[in-house]
């Protein structure tokens, strides 16, 4: 008898170690799981009205959703589902409309009348209300999904957290995100996770290895926001509480040439940025502008995405690639600055499997993890009047923190992207007012991708005006371009500052010379005739011999004297450090605030005419940054 007894206590401690080593390797669901249920639900797009609920099953055909706030899940939303041929499986999408800002919702799911996990608590949280100064928290990362035992311990700490939603910097599937990279990788992994808070992707190079991104673009359900149909879901972006939040396509867009079309992801996102009232901007893509890593920074990004960034008021910018955790110092224009100055804090989050990846140093560089064999993820607390920053490890370590002091942004007096087809002037800007003509107005003309000005003949001036803006203080920033090459005695664009009705102003002039050189000066305005102001400077790196787009920006602060400073870069390259040209003057009857204005113009030695001048992305705003 007492063996018997033994015996069967002895199976059952063995019987329980076996059903506990099982729970072990398990998702923590607290009892009966449906056996059709593939994923689990996962949330998209969830804002402080609304929320997208999907997972997959094995079959069924009608999915169906009970919630509530009380737990009573008395009301219900039907959806719809489509088969996923490449799992054999069937994906459900249910849309919850009209809920309450700031509220937690607690869910059920359901597929042809079986509820499909109906001992498990679901429950998520809407949006604070669009603008409010309501505190929340979402966490960062990218290349994430390489199933090792470190993204499963950084995961958990993940659903140890707490916070509102995950937004991702890319390279989300390992090794090619295809349909079998998703399934393993990300939803089967991160299932506990996000069935209460909703994930906000971002494209990767990983992405693009299967069908040009097909499996990412049909598994998530995003806004879809973007201008062209076939760009939709690849950037986006959305408002949330007291932020605005913008995920970009850093890959095959940025291959192309920004005025080759008035619709690319560059030409909407500075739209997109120009147009939102919200305190906080923020940016994820996966190419970093600044790192140190492996892959290091990205020129395309730098030249093309930063000058966007500091121009709109840009906060934070997180990516990842380099599988590190980086961040900047506030940057502005290549230098070291404060946020208060209109810097932006850069950070590589893409140690979402491990930092593993070595880095090295850089003035510009705050802080960096990396060659360590855990993960870590950047969670940002959000609220109307502050964001602060933090690098959190596996085991919820705090290994760095930022905190953004913020004040007003400096005010945008004039913007203007060109994208219109306007003949015979140059009609209204963006922001700033409609153009005054200097000259003929069969001279102007808007593409839809620029503003143009056709010179015919030698020894010839036309100029543009925005009379609507008034101002002492200026910070200009424009991309000129010719259709020849300098000949003769060169073609010459000015920026002009305090206008004044009587045709007074301080210029920026930009000539391109006939030996190939890209100059630089500055000059004054007074009863109709110009005056040149110190020496002309030749710019490093630049030539007039092969046209293409140039950036020149200018500044003209302060009075009694006023600093005018001068520089220009090529079109595909980052903004370089500091001024190339300076100079102070006090000329009375300059020294208070006026219109702003564009000019092209032809040496009367010119021998090429007639010539075309065009002028994209203009930015007029205030002085952040002396």
């Amino acid at each position: 008898m007492k063996t018997a007894i033994r015996y069967r206590r002895a199976t059952a401690v063995l019987l329980c170690s076996i059903l506990s080593a099982l729970y072990a390797s398990t998702p923590r669901y607290s009892a009966a799981v449906s056996p059709n249920l593939v994923w689990s639900p996962y949330l998209q797009q969830v804002t402080d009205t609304h929320a997208t609920i999907l997972w997959t099953t094995r079959g069924g055909a009608s999915p169906a959703v009970r919630y509530s706030t009380d737990g009573s899940y008395g009301a219900e939303a039907a959806g719809s589902s489509r088969p996923l041929a490449a799992l054999g499986t069937q994906l459900h999408r249910v849309d919850l409309a009209d809920l309450q800002p700031g509220t937690l919702y607690s869910y059920k799911v359901y597929v042809d009348g079986e509820e499909l996990l109906p001992d498990q608590t679901l429950a998520f949280r809407t949006a604070p209300r669009t603008g409010s100064p309501d505190k929340f928290t979402f966490l960062a990362f990218g290349d994430e999904g390489i199933t090792t035992g470190s993204q499963r311990r950084l995961r958990d700490q993940m659903a140890r957290d707490a916070f509102d939603f995950i937004l991702t910097t890319g390279d989300n599937a390992y090794p090619e995100a295809s349909y079998g990279d998703f399934d393993t990788t990300i939803f089967q992994v991160y299932r506990d996770v996000l069935v209460r808070a909703p994930i906000f992707p971002t494209m990767g190079n990983r992405e693009y290895r299967t069908s040009g991104g097909a499996p990412y673009l049909d598994l998530f359900e995003l806004p879809a926001v973007a201008w062209r149909p076939a760009d939709q879901e690849r950037y986006y972006s959305f408002d949330y509480g007291s932020a605005h939040i913008v995920a970009l396509d850093s890959n095959a867009p940025l291959d192309v040439d920004d005025a080759a079309a008035p619709d690319d992801m560059l030409d909407w996102l500075r739209a997109d940025l120009a147009q939102t009232k919200q305190p906080w901007k923020i940016v994820a893509l996966h190419h970093p502008a600044y790192s140190t890593g492996g892959h290091g920074s990205d020129s395309r990004v730098r030249s093309k995405l930063v000058p966007i960034f500091e121009a709109y008021g840009v906060s934070l910018v997180l990516s990842g690639h380099d599988h590190t955790y980086q961040r900047s110092l506030p940057l502005r224009g290549g230098q070291i600055t404060t946020t208060e100055q209109g810097g932006v804090v850069y950070i590589v989050s893409g140690a979402g499997e491990s930092a593993s990846m070595a880095c090295g140093g850089a003035e510009w560089l705050a802080f960096a993890r990396c060659s360590q064999p855990y993960g870590l993820y950047s969670r940002i607390a959000v609220d109307g009047g502050g964001m602060t920053v933090e690098a959190v490890n596996e085991t919820g370590a705090v290994e760095d923190q930022y905190t953004f002091t913020r004040q007003a942004p400096a005010p945008t007096y004039a913007a203007d992207s060109f994208g219109r087809a306007v003949t015979d002037g140059w009609g209204s800007a963006e922001a700033g007012g409609a153009y005054t003509l200097g000259g003929a107005p069969a001279d102007f003309d808007v593409s839809g991708a620029a503003g143009t000005i056709a010179l015919s003949a030698a020894n010839r001036t036309r100029s543009v005006y925005l009379l609507g803006v008034s101002q002492r203080d200026v910070d200009m920033r424009v991309r000129v371009q010719t259709d020849k090459p300098a000949a003769g005695g060169g073609q010459m664009v000015y920026w002009i500052a305090r206008r004044g009705a009587d045709g007074s102003a301080y210029l920026g002039r930009l000539r391109l010379a006939p030996d190939g050189s890209v100059r630089l000066q500055a000059a004054q305005e007074l009863a109709g005739a110009a005056t040149l102001l110190g020496r002309e400077v030749v710019v490093p790196g630049l030539s007039s011999a092969a046209p293409g787009p140039i950036w020149l920006r200018a500044q003209v602060v302060g009075a009694e004297p006023t600093s005018i400073r001068l520089k220009a870069w090529a079109g595909d390259q980052p903004e370089p450090d500091g001024w190339q040209y300076g100079i102070a003057d006090a000329t009375p009857g300059l020294q208070a605030a006026g219109a702003v204005g564009l000019r092209a113009y032809l040496a009367p030695a010119v021998s090429n005419a007639p010539v075309l001048f065009t002028f994209d992305d203009l930015r007029v705003s205030g002085v952040v940054a002396p």
